[in-house]
């Protein structure tokens, strides 16, 4: 598939597969050297009124995880971290 509109001020990195009856879109954002988000949306094709899931998933630092799974962001040690983490939510939930 080479002409995907890119709506996110981020690059994905697209794949699209399709079953017989099954589409499966991955998007891979990287976000930061180490941290990676993809992006998983499965649903029936061709599309009706069907069910669709989407799935994310996080790769990184167990340090950076920590942070994003921490339920206070005070929790957090520094205002660089503080700051790391704000990115992140923004960039998740564009």
């Amino acid at each position: 598939m080479t002409n995907v509109k890119r709506t996110c001020k981020f690059k994905f990195n697209p794949q699209v597969h399709l079953d017989d009856d099954v589409v499966e879109v991955l998007l891979a954002l990287p976000w930061r050297p180490a941290i990676q988000i993809e992006y998983s949306i499965r649903g029936q094709w061709p599309i009706t009124q069907g069910t669709v899931r989407c799935g994310i998933s996080i790769q990184g630092p167990y340090e950076f995880l920590h942070d994003v799974t921490c339920k206070k962001i005070q929790d957090l040690c520094s205002r660089y971290r503080q700051v790391g983490f704000t990115f992140f939510i923004e960039a998740v939930s564009f």
